[in-house]
């Protein structure tokens, strides 16, 4: 027997409490709160009780399809009832976090008033990028700072002591960049990396790996081995080899171009074998 409305009462039955209450989980879902916003929320200006507001406006538009929530319905999960929802619905309008715009109905065929959050979603973006923008600025302040470093260091200090201190001072870099402790395995993979590399190198690899958003130990290796095997010992060497591969790449697309042409005979054949490629993935 075929149930006509969307929404079904489940007729329990006898058994383990814990089942029952672990199958309503399943059944109500979940709504999915970016983290980006649990970090931001407070920089926005929101207090916890518009942000409450915020996360239940989320849920009825992602879990319920319900594009602008009454203050009736909003008031059921905020403490003050209705009243209390309009108040910080009205906050949340007046801050941009939120606003009302038109979207096409497709089973009314009309157009309806409903809530926009792309005021929300552009205020994450700017501050997202704000927090990058600083943490590209704080890694080329390193840098610099480990260049300068370097370049005062007396000769007559110990070889052991010297690369405990560069290990130290890269280690703790990492972590921050890392947002998390370093393993003993990886501290000694950088004490590695500072007995055969130049502490700038190592910096200029973790800089390049972030930039990358790739913050693991195997890519930042795989760039300083493919550094020391083609003997760059300084960041001048390293961006003159980037050139001169630049130059490389491009050359090498200029020399297939021209194969592909003599293979083709003209841009005739070009487009017909372009066609019989197209025409066999459609197969």
């Amino acid at each position: 027997m075929k149930v006509k409305n969307s929404k079904a009462v489940k007729k329990y039955r006898g058994g383990n409490i814990t089942a029952a209450f672990g199958a309503e989980l399943l059944v109500h879902g979940t709504t999915g709160i970016p983290n980006l916003l649990l970090k931001y929320y407070k920089k926005m200006d929101l207090s916890d009780s518009e942000m409450m507001l915020l996360i239940n406006l989320i849920r009825f538009r992602t879990n319920e399809q319900n594009l602008y929530p009454t203050v009736e319905e909003l008031g059921q999960w905020v403490n003050g009832g209705a009243e209390k929802a309009a108040y910080l619905l009205e906050r949340l309008l007046e801050k941009e976090i939120v606003a009302i715009t038109q979207y096409y109905d497709y089973g009314m065929d009309a157009v309806v008033d409903g809530l926009d959050f792309e005021p929300l979603y552009e205020k994450l973006s700017e501050l997202w990028a704000c927090d990058k923008v600083q943490e590209i600025e704080q890694t080329e302040n390193l840098l610099d700072k480990s260049t300068r470093n370097s370049k005062v260091i007396s000769e007559d200090v110990p070889s052991s002591t010297l690369d405990e201190g560069q290990v130290l001072n890269i280690c703790t870099v990492f972590e921050r960049e890392f947002a998390r402790p370093l393993s003993p395995i990886e501290v000694d993979r950088i004490r590695q990396w500072v007995n055969e590399t130049d502490s700038v190198i190592i910096m200029e690899a973790l800089r390049r790996a972030v930039l990358m958003g790739k913050n693991n130990f195997r890519y930042i290796d795989a760039i300083i081995m493919e550094w020391r095997k083609n003997n760059l010992r300084t960041l001048q060497d390293i961006a003159r080899y980037d050139e001169e591969f630049q130059q490389r790449r491009a050359s090498r697309g200029t020399v297939d171009f021209k194969r592909q042409q003599k293979s083709t005979g003209s841009p005739q054949g070009m487009d017909e074998r372009k066609k019989m490629f197209d025409s066999l993935l459609m197969s």
